[in-house]
This record gives structure tokens, C-alpha cells and sequence, in this order.
């Protein structure tokens, strides 16, 4: 038996999560000397909600080894498998703590692999990779699936809370970006598993105009199997941008989900990710 682990950054619809029977360890969220489960103790309206009331800028936390040993233990029987995907080892910590983990069941086999990136890239190698487990295949198909993934998903993403991408630290010209006297909203990529500011712009409809013009160019003549539009709390714009994406894009489908109180530390509240997923 083959089973699936991931964390809360993957972005995943709650429905496909539960079809598919994947197991989600969550990132824990600090307010101050609070914590809570990413998924489990906050959603990310209630993330929203606690972050304007209170005005103190959130932390994040990677799942303990013993967390992720409970997990493993929950999924798995002695001489199953589990394919646990993760946020990339050059943002986060995790896959080291899932590693810690998984010298700790020996009697499982467990595989720990780095997606390079998060959100609904990470997404779509767990929705494949689970789909492949259903439909019966070993271990060294469904890996050989996930780097196939690795190689047909884009990320594109903008911020308009900018504290939250300064104080995040992670993304590459996050803070003169949120320091300048310009109001403008960056777009972000991931080059090599490090998120970058490779563009700025004043107005919000000019960045997704962008974001569509910058997942045409990625395409190089390859079709989108599908698109993903990922959004903080901000479901209505989200929707009118999909109507953009299908017009522009023409993908054979596309995906409105959101994005988890742990991105959304990060990113902040308003935020979009575009992450077409080329054929």
C-alpha cells in the first residue's frame, strides 16, 4: 500500500485532499505567544480577522519530527510505503524534519521528496502522485511522476500587504520592494527554488495582466493542461481573474482555491498565485 503525506502549504482543495486520501501535516502559526494548526485551529479568514484586530505580524513554524512520525504511523502499516512532498528545502526546514521522522519507522518505507517549491505546484505533484497511488502504481512510477510535474507547473505571484513580504524574509527583493516610496505590487517567481521579485508594478490590473503574459511566455508553445488561481480571502477577484486566465490562457480547465494561513503569513492577506500546469 502507497500513501500520500504533504503539508498545509500545498493549497489543495479540502474535496481533493479528502478524495484522494492525503494526509496534510500542518505548519503551526504564531500570533505573538499563541499557536495554532494551520487547517486545523485557524482558517485563513480567521488568520485575516486576528491580524487586523490585533495588527501583529504572524511567524510560522514547520511541523515537528513527532508530528510528522504520528502521521506517518496514521497512514501507514509495517511494509507500506508513504511519498511524503514537501516545500522546498531553500524556503523551508521540513523536509528535514519529515527525514528525522522517517528513520524512526523502519519498518515503513518512506520516501521524503523536495518539490522545490510550494503552493499548488507542490499541489499538483500530490494530486498526481495520489491519483497514480489509486491507480495502483509502485513507488519508482509514482516518484518518476512527481519530478515529470516538477517540470510542467509555473508559479507567479503578487502581493499587496507588503509588511508580510518583508518580514517573511524568504523572497529576494521583498524588502526594497516593500521599503520603496512607490506604491507598488511585486511579482514573484521562483528561480531555482528561491522566490524572487522579478517585477514591479503600480496597479493591480497591470500585474495580473502581466502574471497571464508571463505564463503564455513559460508555455513555449505547450498547452495548459490546467490553471490554477490561488487567492488570500479574496474569492470575488479571484473569480473575475478566471474568467481572464480561461480567455487568455484557454487551459482545458482551471482550479479556484486558497491559499493557507501559512502562505499567507508570508505573501499576506489579498494575495494571488497563478500556477498554470503545462501539457
Amino acid at each position: 500500500m502507497i500513501r500520500i503525506v504533504t503539508d498545509s502549504t500545498t493549497s489543495l482543495p479540502p474535496e481533493l485532499i479528502c478524495q484522494y486520501g492525503i494526509k496534510v501535516v500542518p505548519y503551526a502559526i504564531q500570533f505573538g505567544g499563541e499557536s495554532y494548526r494551520d487547517g486545523i485551529d485557524i482558517t485563513i479568514e480567521q488568520f485575516e480577522a486576528k491580524w487586523r484586530e490585533e495588527g501583529t505580524m504572524p511567524k510560522t513554524a514547520i511541523p515537528s519530527p513527532g508530528e510528522f512520525l504520528e502521521a506517518y504511523r496514521a497512514v501507514a502499516r509495517s511494509g507500506d510505503t508513504v511519498i511524503s512532498i514537501h516545500a522546498g528545502r531553500r524556503i523551508s526546514g521540513i523536509c528535514g524534519s519529515a527525514e528525522l521522522a522517517a528513520a524512526e519507522v523502519p519498518d515503513i518505507d518512506v520516501a521524503v521528496v523536495d518539490s522545490n517549491i510550494t503552493s499548488m505546484p507542490l499541489g499538483y505533484m500530490v494530486l498526481e502522485a495520489a491519483k497514480a497511488a489509486q491507480a495502483g502504481q509502485g513507488k519508482r512510477e509514482i516518484l518518476s511522476i512527481i519530478e515529470e510535474v516538477k517540470g510542467r507547473v509555473g508559479f507567479f505571484a503578487t502581493s499587496v500587504e507588503l509588511e508580510f513580504i518583508k518580514s517573511s524574509g524568504r523572497i529576494v527583493g521583498a524588502e526594497e520592494t516593500a521599503d520603496s516610496l512607490l506604491k507598488v505590487k511585486p511579482i514573484i517567481v521562483f528561480d531555482d527554488g528561491i522566490p524572487k521579485v522579478v517585477d514591479k508594478i503600480r496597479r493591480q490590473s497591470a500585474v495580473l495582466n502581466r502574471i497571464v503574459e508571463m505564463a503564455k511566455e513559460t508555455a513555449a508553445g505547450r498547452a495548459i493542461k490546467q490553471a490554477a488561481i490561488v487567492h488570500a480571502n479574496v474569492e470575488e477577484v479571484a473569480l473575475s481573474f478566471t474568467e481572464k486566465v480561461e480567455k487568455e490562457l484557454a487551459p482545458q480547465s482551471t482550479m479556484v482555491t486558497q491559499l493557507g494561513a501559512t502562505l499567507t503569513a508570508h505573501l499576506g492577506p489579498g494575495s494571488f498565485i497563478l500556477v498554470p500546469y503545462y501539457s
